[in-house]
Order: C-alpha cells, then structure tokens, then sequence
C-alpha cells in the first residue's frame, strides 16, 4: 500500500532525520571537492610554469601556498568519503606548521597581528599524521582572538622526558583576552564564545590528540600577559601508527 500523500500547502517531514540526509550528502559533496580541487591544482601548476619565466618568486610562492591548500582539502575530500575523522598528512610536523602559518599569513597581516612560528630541526623527521588539523584549527583561534598590534607565536619541539619515548609538544600563545569560561568548558562539543561559529574546532583537537594518546590542554598564559596558552602534547611514534 503507498503511503498517503501529505496535502498541498502542508509541511512534509521527510523519511529520513536532517541529520542522517546531511551524513547521506558528504559522499557526493566529497566527490565534487575533489573534482573542484583537482581542476584548480591544474590550473596553478599551469599559473606557476607561466610565473617561472618572469621570475615573480613572491608570486610563485603564494601560488605554492595555495597548491599546498588544495592539496589539503583533496585530502579532506578523501577522508570525508571513507568516514574518516581526520585526514592524515605524510609530510613532515614542521611542513604542516610552516605551511599553515603562511595559509594564515595574509589573515594576520589584515588584522595587524603578528604571527610568529618557531619549529625544532628535531622534528623534521616526525610526521605531521592527523595533526595539521590540529595546528590549524589552534592557530586560526588565537589569530581570531588577538587584537591589532597583538602577537600569536607557536613553539614546536621535540621533548625527550626521562621515561618513556620522544614527544611532540606544540605551544601556542596569543594576546587576546584569554578564556572566558572554564577550559573544561571550552573544549567541550558544541561550546562556542564566537558568534555563528560551531563549537566543533577544538573538540576535534582534542579529539584526534586523545586518539594519538596525547594530551590537548588550554588555559592562561603564565608569563603574566594577557591571552590564552593551548599546549598539545602527544608521542612522536603514535602518528607513524596512525598513518598505518
């Protein structure tokens, strides 16, 4: 027996819950992404063989940056359609933060804030794995929260503690007001001090750095300036499992 049609004018729920049509999508809108991004690396392969006559090297290298961005949403893309959480990244920590500092270098520079990155030698064979995600979602908070004339620096280094093996430990730091919740709070699904923003961001930090049997924490500076301090820490040899 078919189902009874719902009258005209009135509002049809559908069969299936927003959510479930929503997760039903992602394989369709991951496979347009690829598509977008796989013709827009073309076309910047092209730009950059063009450039490379002229010797435009500032040029050149904002069209490597913007190469490297698409590379990562292919990436995502990917993840997106085998239902991964996260999309794991063969280079090296240190690419990944470099990389990303330069993606959010024109934000800063419009907003005035400096942005400073200082990253250990000792990390360049350590793989970034699940953790650009992490990086990029730190660093585009504290840019977002820091006023003009304010500064955001990221440390990374590779710590070797009396027991147990090496980790990768990255700081970030910012001039902005610092928390105004509770930090147990703030890292909480859904939670969110931003208007129109989801709450989702640092909840997958804490997520993929949990997964790698690390620790993501964010609290108040303690150089007595204002700003908040996020600190990730995580064994160096977990992403080599994650990426497995």
């Amino acid at each position: 027996m078919l189902p009874a049609m719902a009258p005209r004018g009135s509002k049809h729920t559908p069969s299936l819950p927003k959510q479930a049509m929503q997760l039903a999508a992602l394989p369709t809108i991951s496979h347009e992404l690829r598509l977008l991004t796989e013709g827009a690396q073309r076309c910047l392969h092209d730009a950059r063989a063009a450039l490379a006559s002229h010797c435009d090297d500032e040029a050149a290298e904002r069209l490597d940056v913007a190469a490297r961005a698409l590379e990562r949403m292919a990436l995502l893309a990917e993840a997106v359609a085998h239902g991964r959480a996260a999309a794991v990244e063969t280079c090296s920590i240190v690419e990944a933060i470099h990389h990303t500092a330069a993606a959010l270098l024109p934000e800063a520079r419009e907003a005035g804030v400096e942005l400073l990155v200082e990253c250990s030698p000792r990390l360049i064979l350590t793989q970034a794995g699940p953790v650009y995600a992490v990086v990029a979602n730190t660093l585009r908070n504290a840019l977002e929260a820091t006023p003009p004339g304010g500064r955001v620096l990221l440390v990374a280094e590779l710590a070797t503690p009396p027991t147990g093996g090496p980790l990768v430990e990255i700081d970030v730091l910012d001039d902005g007001p610092g928390l105004t919740i509770p930090p147990e709070q703030a890292l909480a699904p859904g939670v969110t001090t931003k208007p129109g923003a989801s709450g989702l961001g640092l909840a997958l930090c804490v997520q993929i750095v949990r997964e790698l049997g690390g620790v993501f924490e964010i609290g108040p500076r303690a150089d007595g300036r204002h700003g908040a301090h996020v600190r990730v820490r995580y064994p160096a040899c977990s992403v080599v499992n994650a990426a497995a």
